[in-house]
């Protein structure tokens, strides 16, 4: 195996243990492969992931916004550094990001769809389920934007508009027991 293949191998490792939540297990692996990767865009992506993940959220940014200041429009740094803001709290922020990569790239659908989740978190249901349809023409085969809009339907009182979201995740996912119990 050659060096490209084995440090795909071992991020995509790392990717894995990212989604099993091994946060800790994961900063330490970035940490060493950052020596010899030093500026790595998505290791340090992953890295302010995980510190975000663990609450972190000064360290988060300050990987994120490393990123961004080598690769002004990565998406991808962009939309985590909204997530983080929007976990401060600071929606202000949170909110210019997400419209800003919306701006970019209108169907990146992470952003559409966090964009759409902060303003379900301000009760601004109306603007929230514009979002989520926004992303449901993007890709209408996730679940959780269903999920989503299920629920920011139900939060004002539009329960068969609920329930048919609910019932297209079923349909995505027939194992998603948490949609019977909401129909």
């Amino acid at each position: 195996m050659n060096q490209i293949e084995e440090l795909k191998t071992k991020i995509q490792k790392l990717v894995n243990q990212y989604n099993f939540g091994n946060y800790k297990l994961v900063i330490q692996e970035v940490n060493i492969l950052l020596r010899k990767l030093p500026n790595n865009s998505f290791l340090l992506n992953l890295l302010g992931s995980c510190y975000q993940k663990l609450g972190d959220f000064d360290t988060a940014i300050k990987n994120f916004t490393q990123v961004l200041s080598t690769e002004r429009k990565n998406l991808a740094a962009m939309n985590n550094l909204a997530n983080t803001y929007k976990d401060l709290l600071e929606f202000e922020k949170a909110e210019n990001l997400y419209k800003e990569i919306i701006k970019i790239n209108p169907n990146y659908i992470n952003a559409v769809t966090n964009y759409a989740n902060l303003k379900f978190q301000l009760d601004q249901y109306k603007d929230a389920v514009e979002l989520y349809k926004r992303a449901l023409k993007i890709d209408n085969r996730v679940e959780n934007v269903h999920y989503n809009i299920g629920l920011t339907y139900q939060s004002y009182g539009a329960f068969v508009e609920a329930e048919k979201h609910f019932k297209e995740m079923l349909k995505i996912n027939p194992s998603a027991t948490i949609a019977d119990r909401l129909i």
